[in-house]
């Protein structure tokens, strides 16, 4: 869990653990730490461009693999299918989050301090008039291994 949330996305401010909850059912891959939203009658999680929940599990085709699965370690990849249930976080108006799903939108506004964003397939995305409505852009945090991070807090 370290790894993807050094990596990929970590809550960091205004959340605890009664944010979290595992009902929802992952059926296809899916990376941990976009947004995603259930389908209105099944459930099923698909990405989000409004916001649904943060996926706190990484969902992958195979599922961890063997070695992964040994020791006392707790699991954060599962394995899509009809029957898994995922962990999902859910966002509130003013929390933080620090997330590598962040990207230049289509219409080209290069990403800085200060963007609002809206949601794009899960992942948040500059806009042609800067006005978002989902995201605001707090930072941009390159780690030790080069890994850039971007700190936004939900609107």
């Amino acid at each position: 869990m370290a790894i993807l949330q050094q990596t990929y996305f970590s809550p960091l401010y205004g959340f605890n653990e009664t944010d979290k909850i595992n009902k929802f059912i992952a059926n296809a891959p899916l990376d941990f730490g976009k947004v995603v939203v259930p389908a209105n009658t099944t459930g099923i999680l698909g990405y989000g461009t409004t916001y649904g929940y943060f996926l706190y599990e990484h969902v992958t085709a195979d599922g961890p693999s063997i070695a992964e699965l040994g020791g006392d370690i707790p699991q954060y990849e599962k394995r899509a299918g009809a029957n898994t249930a995922v962990t999902v976080l859910i966002p509130k108006k003013g929390n933080v989050v620090r997330t590598r799903w962040v990207e230049q939108g289509a219409a080209g506004v290069a990403l800085a301090v200060g963007n609002q964003l809206e949601l794009v397939a899960g992942v948040f995305a500059t806009n042609a008039g800067d006005n978002g409505t989902m995201g605001l852009l707090k930072n941009i945090y390159t780690d030790s291994l080069g890994n850039t991070m971007y700190d936004v807090e939900i609107l």
